[in-house]
């Protein structure tokens, strides 16, 4: 009596991976996987590292614009005026002179201690 056939012919084949075709499978996943791990922490690093930057350059820029806003009449030469706010300090002096003022701004974070930016702009009246 013939035995029927329950599985279709593939199946029943030699179908299948053997145990060497496995092993270099996780061999070259071994391989690969770390590095780009790695990759994705320094992008993190790197991506936190250009929000700060971001950040200061940003405040610079903001304390510049808002000194550009004052009546030139109105602007006054200071020595050092330094504001500690949005967990970073700013720091800026206006230099006056008969027909333009000079805007030096420093800013800097301590969360990005080797991070700073120093701007300067001239005012014409």
């Amino acid at each position: 009596m013939k035995q029927r056939q329950i599985l279709p012919d593939s199946i029943n084949s030699q179908s299948g991976h053997t145990i060497v075709e496995v092993l270099i499978a996780m061999v070259i996943i071994a391989l690969f996987v770390p590095p780009v791990v790695n990759l994705l922490a320094v992008f993190i690093n790197r991506s936190s590292i250009a929000y700060e930057e971001t950040k200061i350059v940003m405040l610079a820029t903001t304390k510049i614009e808002e000194i550009k806003s004052i009546p030139f009449k109105n602007l006054v030469t200071t020595t050092n005026s330094t504001v500690a706010g949005s967990d970073c300090l700013l720091s800026w002096r206006i230099v006056k002179e008969e027909n333009r003022a000079k805007i030096f701004v420093n800013a800097s974070c301590p969360s990005a201690p080797t991070r700073s930016v120093a701007l300067k702009t001239i005012l014409l009246p």
